[in-house]
């Protein structure tokens, strides 16, 4: 499984049981996917930087999760058949957030990078 986390804005004008309807209904695909959910963090009504579908504000939730990837196509038609999500983005985080247990192999020590190593140049272009 692969760490997600999906940043939506839903309409400025939904009340608190329409969220947690909305919370409800992505977390019930993700288990039904064999997913797990990490955590879910409602930030409320923001100003965005432009407009999105004429409406100056929107209601942002970000949701922190585990799935397999062929479970994602069926997570995000979830949220594309909501009318109330204006906005929605999918990130890979690739990793398992603290706490949970992958079944994912970790790196081999020789292919890790520090970041001062990735930062810097290669030694044959100077």
């Amino acid at each position: 499984m692969r760490g997600y986390e999906i940043i939506l804005i839903a309409d400025p004008e939904i009340t608190e049981d329409e969220i947690t309807s909305i919370t409800n209904k992505l977390t019930e695909t993700i288990t039904h996917v064999q997913g797990r959910m990490v955590k879910v963090e409602k930030w409320g009504k923001r100003k965005l930087s432009h407009r999105v579908k004429k409406s100056p504000k929107g209601y942002y939730v970000i949701f922190y999760f585990m799935a397999p990837p062929n479970g994602m196509k069926e997570i995000e038609r979830t949220l594309r058949y909501n009318e109330k999500i204006l906005r929605y983005q999918t990130i890979l985080t690739g990793v398992a957030p603290v706490g949970v247990e992958t079944e994912e192999q970790p790196l081999p020590a020789e292919k890790v990078v520090s970041p001062e190593e990735a930062l810097s140049p290669p030694e044959d272009t100077v």
